[in-house]
């Protein structure tokens, strides 16, 4: 029952349990019910459901969804539609009433497939007067993903075009007015060269407070990005054209308001300081480095930097910690992989850190400073690299019982471990998960030598995990460009057994966060 003053929540799954019957048993069980006040549609069809239903059925279900969208299109807040469905006629039965969807404040469209038309989608998208968060998911070329995506969600003439012109009698207005939160990720190991650039349009959406562009198709970096000054969360990694450098966009410096920011950079690094009084997460890939250039990259530009909670720094030949990032005190995760470091020094960036990535650095010790991180709980140390010329001549010492290893250059090298350490990491108290290779770990204990079995068992009985899967390591969550469910995830597996589930808000999970 609802709780008292609140009104009942519907929303409609659909997922592969639906595809299991047959077409006729499906279509006729979903359009027995009534869904006129609908306030989620929640789509989730797996390829392998969606080959065994077969086009027929697909193409039935993504009618019957449209008429069902229209039908609540005076209800309707969320829409959520994954898998290889068939987008263009989903949206096309939506177009003729895009305007009277009032309510319709979240889209999130992703896992398509070759018959997905997503441009279809974009230009109706456009239309709807409240939408404020949007974000397209694709993952391969064959979903086609549009070059011109941006232009036809905010630009009428273009969705116009498109349409066959079919749109303009519509009285089409400027796209997208109420948009604050838009995420377009595009396949990452697209082959398909950018054709087009932002539009000049994107400046206009000022109200903005979080975008993600991933490997969006682009010809160049724009010079308008200073003008979104409400934005919070910026994730910038567009795919630009080989010969295009990844400068830093012009204007970063007048996002007074960014407290989280992604950038793949062209090496070497430098922030604007007038985004220091408010950045609590910074997390760069940098290109182009170029070790015989090395003093090129400086760090003091870092100093006012005091906020920083989330740090990664990727790619930028960093051979020592900076002082600068040794006297942050408020780190709680920092992530320093793909550089030169061969050690670690003790200093307050050690208080609150609670992970720790120095994977793919030249590492031939553990970093004992790690051992002053009493909230440590997860360390990567693997994929270490012997510098050029190699660190070591790879030959056991005399009576160790090490085998041996080749360290030249390029080369995973061992990792020397005292007995000390690994007391250390024992009296961790909040330690949960370490990655190392399982060649990795050397470890003199007593009068012998012990290797990644020995220290997993150790570590085991202490309830922390040793491990060589390198995804233990959490990776740093992009949740706030995620848009969620209205009424949060499934409680379990069951709850896609029934393809419709009609629940009050009071028996439905919290809604997760999002920006």
């Amino acid at each position: 029952m609802a709780a008292s003053g609140v009104a009942p929540c519907k929303r409609l799954r659909v997922g592969d349990a639906c595809l299991a019957s047959s077409a006729g048993e499906a279509i006729a069980k979903l359009s027995g019910s009534n869904n006129d006040d609908l306030e989620e549609i929640d789509v989730d069809v797996s390829l392998a459901s969606a080959d065994a239903a077969g086009p027929l059925l697909l193409q039935h279900l993504c009618e019957w969804l449209g008429e069902c969208a229209v039908g609540c299109r005076s209800t309707l807040r969320s829409l959520r539609l994954a898998g290889p469905l068939y987008l263009g006629t989903f949206f096309a039965a939506v177009a003729p009433w895009a305007h009277e969807f009032a309510q319709l404040e979240s889209v999130f469209l992703a896992r398509g497939g070759e018959d997905w038309q997503p441009w279809v989608a974009a230009c109706v998208l456009q239309q709807l007067p409240s939408l404020e968060r949007l974000q397209f998911h694709f993952s391969f070329d064959d979903e086609e993903p549009p070059q011109d995506l941006l232009q036809l969600l905010l630009l009428p003439d273009a969705a116009a075009a498109a349409l066959g012109g079919a749109a303009a009698a519509a009285g089409l207005g400027p796209g997208l007015p109420t948009l604050n939160h838009l995420a377009l990720v595009y396949p990452p190991r697209s082959v398909i060269p950018p054709t087009s650039p932002l539009p000049d349009a994107l400046s206009t959406m000022t109200q903005l407070t979080a975008l993600k562009l991933k490997r969006y198709p682009v010809t160049g970096v724009p010079t308008f990005l200073g003008a979104l000054t409400q934005l919070h969360y910026l994730l910038w990694d567009p795919a630009l054209p080989a010969d295009t450098p990844y400068a830093m966009p012009p204007g970063l410096g007048a996002l007074a308001r960014l407290e989280c920011l992604w950038v793949v950079v062209q090496w070497p690094l430098e922030l604007p300081a007038s985004l220091a009084g408010s950045l609590q997460g910074l997390h760069v890939m940098a290109r182009g480095y170029r070790e015989d250039e090395a003093e090129r990259q400086r760090y003091d530009w870092l100093a006012p930097f005091s906020r920083l909670g989330s740090l990664r720094l990727q790619g930028l030949g960093m051979a020592e910690l900076p002082p600068e990032i040794a006297a942050m005190c408020q780190l709680t995760r920092l992530d320093l992989m793909v550089n030169r470091l061969r050690s670690l020094p003790a200093g307050p960036y050690l208080q609150q850190l609670r992970l720790c990535h120095m994977g793919n650095n030249r590492l031939s010790h553990f970093p004992s400073a790690l051992l002053q991180a009493q909230k440590l709980a997860a360390l990567y140390l693997a994929n270490q690299t012997a510098p050029a010329g190699g660190s070591g001549s790879g030959q056991s010492s005399p009576g160790s019982g090490r085998s041996t290893m080749r360290c030249g250059a390029g080369y995973t090298q061992r990792l020397e471990m005292s007995c000390e350490d690994v007391e250390g990491l024992l009296a961790l108290p909040e330690l949960k998960t370490v990655v190392m290779g399982s060649l990795q770990p050397v470890v003199l204990a007593g009068m012998a030598w012990h290797d990644f079995a020995w220290l997993q068992a150790v570590l085991k009985q202490r309830g922390a995990r040793l491990t060589s899967n390198e995804l233990a390591y959490p990776l740093q969550s992009k949740e706030v460009f995620d848009v969620p469910l209205l009424f949060g995830e499934p409680a379990s597996d069951a709850d896609w057994q029934s393809s419709l589930e009609r629940t009050s808000s009071s028996a439905l999970p919290a809604a997760t966060s999002g920006a």
